[in-house]
């Protein structure tokens, strides 16, 4: 165990000062992350806190009386003219941003005018509505004024299944276990390359004769896969917490729809969703590494390692079945093939409540999976070691296996 961990911190070392991975660590959340922050920047200078007039020529508003305000909405001040003339005086002088002008026969044709400059934002234009429609609503109680002007709350149910939407649509949460489901799949495309090339250093350098004269096979193999993914788990982390970032960042804009500044986590199925993550993650790499020791060097390798990543990414190609039909046949045969469960099972969980025990089948295939594409790989390791620039084939593969029974 030792040696193992000894391997997996020079293999993570090696591998996370190379000045190729921090580029790509760093350079793409921080892209994302600058584009974010610009775009709040941009809707926050685009939007004007200078008041707003009208012109009541229909003597219908009254501005006493108050405008309900949605969540984090700023309340614009409105200031009545007597006539065009001054409020078009002020616009022209920067004292306002716009004016709205009620025409005298507005009880009959519902004429309003807008004028400004420049388009004054959706906030404007929603709050000066509300005002007009308290104002047409003045002899209901205040209750009733503010319950009609309201969006009302629809609280989303969808048949069949124990979720509820309270602000009636589905929240940034909903979305969540699909977004860890391509995080993975990019995780995993991302890793092929280094997991194929897990050992070819070694056996091109000769170093492999030494290092397994004081390790075993399955410390070598085991202990490079741990330094592997110990770097992708740092990508992870790192590309998490830059996200995190961009969407608090995104919420600080008053543009943004109420459903993504709100985040309902279902943490059962996400605490489920990780050691599947886990597992699933092993059993690629298992298989990558398998691939690479299969192969006679990494060109090779990348061959097949290509159609073996179709496995992990099939439900993307059968994305629109899985999610209209959740419950399906096909969509539960490919939450239990080793690989494409994890995508599958996120998928799904967008449109139904995905029972237990299908998540713990899940589970035990993925990890039965693992553990054995692991050891077929250190047995195929050990056949080919000294093999150098020899391809390893399958059936050698298995008459050695049937040879030690």
């Amino acid at each position: 165990m030792k040696r193992m961990a000894l391997i997996a911190a020079h293999e993570f070392r090696e591998l996370v000062w190379r000045k190729r991975f921090l580029f790509t660590l760093f350079s793409l959340p921080l892209f994302m992350l600058f584009m974010v922050v610009l775009t709040v920047i941009s809707v926050k200078l685009t939007m004007s806190t200078k008041p707003v007039g009208y012109v009541d020529e229909a003597g219908i508003l009254d501005a006493s009386l108050p405008v309900p305000l949605a969540r984090d909405e700023d309340k614009i001040e409105l200031i009545p003219y007597p006539d065009e003339a001054a409020a078009r005086a002020d616009l022209d002088a920067g004292k306002l941003q716009a004016y709205y002008v009620i025409a005298a026969d507005y009880p009959t044709t519902r004429d309003v005018r807008l004028v400004y400059h420049k388009r004054p934002s959706s906030l404007v234009q929603g709050q000066f509505t509300r005002f007009v429609q308290v104002n047409l609503l003045a002899d209901y109680p205040p209750q009733v004024r503010e319950r009609i002007v309201t969006s009302p709350r629809v609280n989303l149910q969808i048949v069949g299944d124990a979720r509820a939407f309270p602000n009636g649509e589905p929240d940034l949460g909903f979305f969540v276990p699909l977004i860890l489901g391509f995080a993975f799949m990019m995780l995993v495309l991302m890793s092929a390359n280094y997991l194929m090339a897990i050992v070819s250093k070694e056996k091109e350098n000769r170093m492999a004769e030494i290092m397994l004269a004081t390790v075993r096979p399955s410390e070598l193999i085991v202990g490079k896969i741990i330094g592997i993914s110990g770097m992708n788990l740092m990508q992870v982390i790192t590309w998490t917490l830059m996200g995190a970032l961009a969407w608090f960042t995104l919420t600080l804009s008053a543009e943004v729809p109420e459903a993504f500044r709100s985040l309902t986590l279902d943490w059962p199925l996400l605490l489920s969703m990780l050691p599947l993550a886990v597992v699933s993650y092993i059993a690629f790499a298992a298989a990558m590494a398998f691939v690479g020791v299969l192969m006679p060097d990494v060109e090779h390798g990348q061959q097949v390692g290509g159609f073996l990543s179709l496995v992990w990414a099939l439900p993307l190609w059968l994305i629109v079945p899985i999610v209209e039909h959740p419950e399906g046949p096909l969509a539960l045969a490919l939450s239990l093939v080793p690989g494409a469960s994890l995508l599958t099972i996120a998928l799904r969980s967008m449109g139904a409540t995905l029972p237990a025990w299908q998540l713990i089948l899940a589970l035990l295939t993925n990890t039965l999976c693992a553990v054995f594409v692991m050891w077929l790989t250190v047995k195929t390791f050990t056949l080919g070691m000294l093999r150098y620039g020899q391809r390893v084939r399958l059936a050698e593969v298995w008459s050695a296996l049937r040879a030690r029974r």
